[in-house]
């Protein structure tokens, strides 16, 4: 499913959360600033955040920081990599995130997804996302917060997921 500007698109409660919080500290500007947010206020979410820069030309998404809790289900720490670097081998269409960026930076509008991620034991699975822009100087969309959540996912499935990783 592709990422959709309409926060309906998941019922995550901690995505639910961030989208608030992130509503809140945009006030009546178009997106907050990056030095706006102060993590403490959201270290219940920590674990399964991620910030990521964004480049306009080419068009490249950096991760800055990757959540412990992402990291687990990724197996493999992606902060530093650029997203075009990495090869997300539980996914059907990685491209969906590169659109989903891509979205966020030409909108400037949070963005939200239920990513499928394969099946296993006859089942589809999936879990849900949410990007949302944030900004340097108050003008450019250059940075986003981003959220997943793996709430529908069984911790016994870490043991079956492959692993993510560099391309190559």
């Amino acid at each position: 499913m592709p990422f959709l500007p309409d926060p309906a698109t998941v019922e995550s409660r901690r995505i639910a959360a961030l989208h608030r919080h992130w509503s809140d500290l945009k006030r009546d500007r178009p997106v907050p600033l990056r030095d706006d947010l102060d993590p403490a206020d959201i270290k219940e979410l920590l674990p399964n955040v991620m910030l990521v820069d964004i480049e306009p030309e080419p068009f490249r998404v950096r991760y800055r920081l990757v959540g412990t809790e992402i990291v687990t289900w990724a197996k493999f720490d992606f902060t530093g990599f650029y997203l075009d670097m990495l090869t997300f081998s539980d996914l059907d269409d990685s491209d969906v995130f590169v659109d989903g960026y891509r979205a966020v930076h030409r909108t400037g509008q949070p963005h939200f997804a239920r990513i499928r991620t394969f099946e296993f034991r006859d089942r589809e699975l999936f879990y849900e996302c949410g990007l949302l822009p944030l900004s340097s100087d108050g003008t450019a969309i250059d940075k986003a917060l981003a959220i997943e959540d793996y709430a529908h996912l069984s911790p016994d499935l870490l043991r079956e997921m492959p692993a993510s990783g560099p391309r190559g």
